[in-house]
C-alpha cells in the first residue's frame, strides 16, 4: 500500500512548520534534510493500493484501508461498520 501525498499537501498540514523551517534553512545555504525539500523521494515500484491523500480526506482514506486490509485477512471483520466503505 502506498499513501501518496503531494508535497505541496504536506506543507498545508505540516502542524509543527518543519516546511518552513527547511526551507529557511535552504534559503541561508544550510541543508534542511527534509523529504521533498532538499531530499528526493522516489515513488515505490510496486504497490497493491495508492491512496492520494492529496484527493481524499482522513475520512475517506479510513475506509479505503480499511477494506483493502479485510480483503487481505489482516483485519478482522470485527471493525465497525461504518468504518468501511
Amino acid at each position: 500500500m502506498w499513501v501518496q501525498t503531494p508535497v505541496d499537501v504536506c506543507k498545508q498540514r505540516d502542524p509543527k512548520g518543519l516546511y518552513a523551517k527547511a526551507e529557511m534553512l535552504l534559503a541561508g545555504g544550510e541543508p534542511a534534510n527534509v523529504v521533498g525539500v532538499d531530499i528526493a523521494f522516489e515513488d515505490p515500484d510496486v504497490y497493491d493500493v495508492t491512496v492520494d491523500t492529496g484527493k481524499v480526506t482522513p475520512d475517506m482514506a479510513g475506509p479505503l484501508i480499511a477494506e483493502y486490509l479485510l480483503d487481505q485477512g489482516a483485519l478482522s471483520e470485527t471493525i465497525p461498520d461504518r468504518a468501511r466503505a
